[in-house]
């Protein structure tokens, strides 16, 4: 594979540069950014992008659209899933949902669900009138 690449901007000087995988590499090609950041983060511990974007794109159906609208996942990490709420009475739902809703992900996903949920409570930003 060859990709021509401009030295500077604005200049019209570009040449050939040809990939080459590193040394002991498996890989032919060149891989997606995304795909070497998701490996970084799961050899430093943390959990898999896609399994994020899969609750992420997911969460309608697994919460029902009343409380999609009050509670998102945040994050996910180490086998925990965050989920932050716009108001104390959601947390309470989220939480009473918590035994279902990790049985639905653990359907979604076998095997790579997380094991618990933790919830924040975060209301939504109001801005007061005046302020910076």
């Amino acid at each position: 594979m060859t990709a021509v690449r401009r030295l500077a901007p604005g200049i019209g000087d570009t040449r050939a540069v040809t990939w080459q995988p590193l040394p002991g590499s498996s890989e032919r090609e060149p891989s997606p950014l995304s795909d070497a950041l998701d490996r970084l983060v799961r050899n430093l511990g943390g959990s898999s992008i896609s399994d994020y974007r899969r609750i992420v794109a997911a969460w309608p159906e697994l919460v029902g659209p009343a409380v999609a609208t009050h509670a998102r996942p945040a994050s996910l990490r180490e086998g925990t899933l965050v989920v932050v709420v716009d108001d104390p009475a959601w947390a309470t739902e989220v939480r009473f949902l918590e035994r279902s809703l990790l049985d639905r992900l653990e359907q979604l996903a076998p095997g790579q669900a997380p094991g618990h949920i933790e919830v924040r409570v975060r209301p939504p930003h109001t801005s007061t009138p005046g302020a910076c």
